[in-house]
């Protein structure tokens, strides 16, 4: 399946490139450690853009003979910045070596122009992500936040580790061990556990939500005409929808039915309602290996008819 990225505009929108276009804020991570000009404040200090969840505590090697660098900075993996010859930081591909996890993370891009726009690079399993940027005379602090839903079915127990990301003051970007979250399985679906990373009161804070959902087993997408009778009935595996759906002639709104079982293996029937007043992407859920959920996008595309 392809991988799905999203960079999320901080501020939801264009409001917050248009405001820190005077102040600008931190150099963005750039490959083998060098970085876009930009006009940031710093404190002088490494700064937290975000985390890196895996599902298997991070292990350093051992110092070796003659090196004397504080602990702190041999216990760290810094990122690899693919940029497959693109300007475009939307096309870039950023890995943490040969680390396995899912990405939670803020970054600068400064615009051609002057000034700077911050984004949230995020993998699949990250949903409802919220990004706060703030200027202050001690330099720019971020808040990130997001959702990660997790298998609640027995056989999905595993434990996941937030591991903060920080980005230097030359726009490196490395990861150090956190803390873990152990998901025993059998949780009822709806239910949170928040972990938070960082200060809020310095260099800025993550929030990383673990929230229980039950395991999808397949997926129908029927299209309604106005009187309410079916157009079209087509039944998907979980993570095999299409990128577009382009609807038949005359449909009025899709019903959406999603079988799942609950943490104790019981059967039964989600519903949905989508129509085109609603946003043009149908978001949906499948269980990935790790015991996480991966969100899958399918654009709609609405057809003209009776």
């Amino acid at each position: 399946m392809e991988k799905r990225r999203k960079w999320i505009q901080a501020a939801f929108g264009v409001g917050l490139c248009t405001a820190l276009l005077a102040g600008g804020c931190g150099q963005t991570a750039g490959a083998g450690g060098t970085s876009a000009e930009s006009t940031v404040k710093t404190s002088g200090d490494d700064r937290l853009v975000g985390a890196f969840i895996t599902d298997t505590y991070l292990v350093f090697p051992a110092a070796e003979e003659g090196d004397d660098r504080p602990l702190e900075e041999r216990e760290r993996k810094y990122a690899i910045i693919d940029k497959k010859d693109s300007d475009d930081p939307g096309d870039w591909e950023v890995s943490f070596q040969d680390i396995s996890g899912v990405k939670m993370m803020s970054l600068c891009w400064p615009l051609v122009d002057g000034g700077d726009c911050w984004f949230s690079l995020c993998d699949p399993a990250v949903q409802d992500v919220r990004l706060n940027v703030t200027e202050t005379d001690d330099g720019t602090k971020i808040s990130i936040s997001g959702t990660i839903y997790v298998v609640s079915s027995n056989d999905a127990s595993g434990t996941y580790y937030a591991n903060p990301v920080y980005e230097t003051a030359d726009g490196e970007l490395y990861v150090q061990a956190g803390n873990g979250f152990a998901n025993e399985g059998g949780a009822a679906e709806g239910g949170s556990f928040q972990m938070g990373l960082g200060d809020p009161e310095s260099s800025g804070s993550v929030s990383v939500i673990y929230a229980w959902m039950n395991r999808p087993v397949s997926i129908t997408v029927v299209q309604m005409d106005k009187n309410n009778e079916a157009l079209s009935r087509e039944t998907y595996d979980p993570g095999t929808l299409p990128e577009t759906l382009r609807t038949e002639s005359g449909a009025a709104y899709l019903l959406v039915e999603i079988e799942k079982t609950d943490g104790d293996g019981n059967s039964y029937m989600e519903r949905q309602l989508y129509d085109p007043s609603d946003k043009e992407q149908l978001i949906t859920f499948y269980a990935m290996e790790n015991g996480l959920m991966g969100a899958q996008d399918t654009t709609v595309e609405w057809q003209a008819g009776e």
